[in-house]
């Protein structure tokens, strides 16, 4: 039976450990996420070595790609070589963990390396998709981002041409921890008026990212 346990700040060096091997850059990886997320059902495990993250979300797993041990001694291009018996053997007992709990088995968020290794390693045992293109929008180049250019970020433009009208006297402010209570008063108002009008299908998720921000603040 594979132990998971969620992240906190005395796990991060732990993490840190490995994630200074690889470049992986998927967002369940930054540290605030890795501290909050808790309240999304991630947890960790080291299995066999391998660094794992598991997701429980509406009763589904959803596991991300093992991180394999760094070896001591070992520079970073054989890293690929040294891992591969020991990536298979965890993706196994990922998958029959997975089955024992009648529960299908996925592993998200991957790159081109890791589907080359799963094609290679297990041919004909997984189907490949992309069930995220609806979040393509966040990805944008920075310049995108900062000057707004184009057809398709003209609704971006106009909205930020209208703020300064409806909030004439709005200021930046650095964040201090007394704002913490004003700001947590504003999001429940927040919440409350888009789930009246229904922009916030799924309350679950609403509270949880609510537990999210307070966890951010209490730390």
């Amino acid at each position: 039976m594979i132990e998971y346990k969620t992240i906190g700040f005395e796990d991060l060096d732990i993490i840190h450990d490995y994630l200074r091997w690889e470049d992986v850059q998927g967002c369940e990886w930054s540290d605030v996420n890795l501290l909050t997320w808790n309240h999304y059902g991630l947890e960790y495990a080291i299995v066999k070595g391998c660094l794992v993250l598991r997701f429980i979300y509406d009763g589904q797993y959803t596991h991300t790609m093992p991180l394999p041990p760094v070896p001591k001694g070992i520079e970073h291009p054989l890293l690929a070589e040294a891992g591969v018996g020991c990536l298979e053997c965890v993706i196994r007992d990922l998958r029959d963990e997975c089955f024992a709990h009648h529960q299908p088995f996925s592993i998200t968020n991957l790159n081109q390396r890791d589907i080359d290794f799963l094609q290679q390693t297990f041919p004909g045992e997984f189907e490949f998709s992309d069930p995220m293109t609806e979040r393509y929008d966040y990805i944008c180049l920075r310049e995108n981002i900062i000057n707004l250019p184009g057809h398709a970020l003209r609704p971006k433009r106009q909205h930020l041409s209208q703020f300064p009208k409806f909030y004439p006297n709005h200021e930046y402010r650095p964040l201090a921890p007394s704002m913490f209570p004003e700001c947590l008063q504003l999001l429940q108002r927040w919440s409350d008026n888009a789930e009246a009008i229904g922009h916030i299908q799924n309350a679950d998720s609403k509270v949880m990212e609510r537990e999210s921000i307070k966890q951010v603040f209490d730390n």
